[in-house]
């Protein structure tokens, strides 16, 4: 039956998404509740068990949800004081990054900087697009020097991602600018804007070619509900709304918004102690001989293991149910 698929998609790698729970469990013989999963750069603290009732109460679960996304859009423009006009909301902010992609010209060229989320050469590769791939300097910040050779590539989008992940580095104005001054769309990608409380909103009015886009997954611990959002030029917006899956939210996750801005200072509060968690790993680490710590505007730390045998340690605290994620590439030898 393979036979009938686009050839294309026959030696397709696919995206390694992280394991569950109830993987890890089975893998480790660990009870779920004696491990603990930190390489997704998920809530720790979990979603709110008293918000439960409220959000299933009110969840019709009966009817389709509204395609126009009217009450979700105006709780994310109450959020993030913009017009409900200029907010798109999709299941997982992956979905509004793959309908930036799905509907540009074929074969179009796209820029990113790794490392960076992999998901976005992923998305690119999907949609029959080029990858470009810049640099950055030893600090992780980008090498604007070697993103002016790809100007004259003239990319239809860049990638922006503000903190990176993985390397928890924000982007600077002088930056953004750079980019915007290009004939291309610019997403910057804010997904744990939160974390950082660092934004460069404020030039979306003047710049028409910027995206910014957001999630739920992080700081507001619904990864498990999928709800992404961006903020986005008028025109922009209802060109997108009117070729997105009709139904790609859904009621469960328009209360669950909902209910979370109305309680905003518990998560507020997770907010807090996870940035004192992080500074409390500097102070503990940061003077180990062994380990490169790299400062983080996020909740997750980049840090690299100097003289050890990174994979064994990696594959040490898997056993014990505490899952960490590991790289060991060209760009990023053994980063844990």
């Amino acid at each position: 039956m393979t036979d009938f698929l686009d050839p294309f998609f026959s030696s397709f790698e696919v995206y390694n998404a992280v394991e569950t729970l109830e993987q890890l469990s089975q893998k480790t013989e660990l009870p779920k509740k004696d491990i603990i999963k930190i390489n997704a750069n998920e809530n720790p603290y979990g979603f709110p068990k008293k918000l439960i009732p409220k959000i299933l109460q009110a969840v019709n679960w009966t009817h389709y949800p509204d395609a126009e996304q009217t009450l979700l859009r105006q709780y994310l423009s109450d959020y993030t004081q913009t017009k409900p006009t200029e907010i798109l909301a999709g299941n997982g902010s992956d979905e509004i990054l793959d309908i930036i992609c799905r509907f540009l010209p074929q074969n179009s060229k796209v820029l990113i900087f790794p490392p960076t989320f992999s998901y976005y050469e992923h998305l690119i590769k999907l949609n029959r697009h080029l990858c470009l791939k810049g640099k950055r300097n030893k600090d992780f910040s980008l090498d604007l020097n070697d993103a002016m050779n790809f100007k004259k590539e003239k990319p239809a989008l860049v990638f922006l991602c503000s903190p990176n992940n993985p390397t928890a580095n924000c982007i600077g104005e002088e930056e953004l600018q750079f980019f915007l001054k290009w004939d291309a769309i610019i997403v910057l990608d804010e997904a744990y804007f939160e974390f950082s409380q660092i934004s460069h909103q404020k030039f979306l009015k003047k710049h028409k070619n910027l995206i910014i886009i957001r999630t739920f997954s992080k700081a507001f611990a619904l990864a498990g509900l999928r709800l992404g959002y961006a903020m986005l030029d008028s025109q922009l917006q209802k060109k997108f709304m009117s070729l997105k899956y009709p139904y790609n939210t859904h009621n469960l996750g328009e209360v669950a918004v909902k209910v979370c801005l109305q309680n905003f200072e518990i998560f507020q509060k997770q907010i807090t102690q996870i940035r004192q968690t992080r500074e409390l790993v500097f102070e503990k680490l940061g003077g180990h001989p062994k380990i490169q710590l790299y400062p983080s505007q996020s909740n997750f730390i980049l840090c690299q293991i100097l003289k050890t045998n990174t994979k064994k340690i990696y594959q040490q605290l898997y056993k014990q149910g505490i899952i960490i994620r590991y790289f060991d590439t060209a760009l990023l030898k053994n980063f844990i």
